[in-house]
């Protein structure tokens, strides 16, 4: 028993594949949009006479407090985009580690200011999801990175503990 005719099920494939070729139309766009924002905020402007190149990030982050929160937030939104389009955990591991790098080092007044004329955090996660989308990289788990991070903390935990054992030793011999 056939409940639609063929021209109506015709039209539904139709509506479903304008629907999908709108959905990759939207997905380039938000493509280009990021690409455009990490133009403006990593290297929209560029020193004559030399290849270095800046963008808005830096300067907006001469303003105490507010820079790095703008830039931080603008470096979020691109990753909670890759999020929504499906990045794999070890990507998303990556750009965060990108970030929030970016806004530890650059949260710092002074060494933060020229670390941000510098770190183009916005351009490597650009690049990571460009490799990620184009070439089929970065697509394992976030487990490896999670063990290998943990392993650097415990080993900086270890060494940071050895020594302050010897610093309280060396102070004891001035004591005693």
């Amino acid at each position: 028993m056939n409940f639609m005719t063929q021209a109506e099920i015709d039209a539904i494939k139709k509506t479903v594949k304008d629907n999908k070729v709108k959905s990759e139309k939207l997905e380039l766009n938000e493509l280009q949009i990021i690409e455009t924002l990490s133009h403006f905020m990593d290297d929209a402007f560029q020193v004559p006479g030399t290849k270095f190149k800046f963008g808005l990030d830096p300067l907006i982050n001469l303003i105490p407090g507010a820079g790095s929160l703008i830039g931080y937030v603008f470096s979020a939104c691109l990753v909670l985009v890759l999020i929504k389009r499906g990045a794999s955990s070890g990507l998303v591991a990556k750009m965060v580690g990108n970030v929030i790098l970016d806004s530890a080092v650059g949260a710092i007044p002074f060494i933060g200011n020229i670390w941000d004329f510098g770190y183009k955090a916005n351009r490597r996660n650009l690049n990571l999801m460009k490799e990620h989308y184009d070439e089929k990289k970065h697509q394992g788990s976030v487990v490896p990175l999670l063990f290998g991070t943990l392993l650097l903390f415990v080993f900086i935990f270890v060494a940071l503990f050895i020594g302050l054992g010897f610093l309280i030793s060396y102070l004891f011999s001035f004591i005693f």
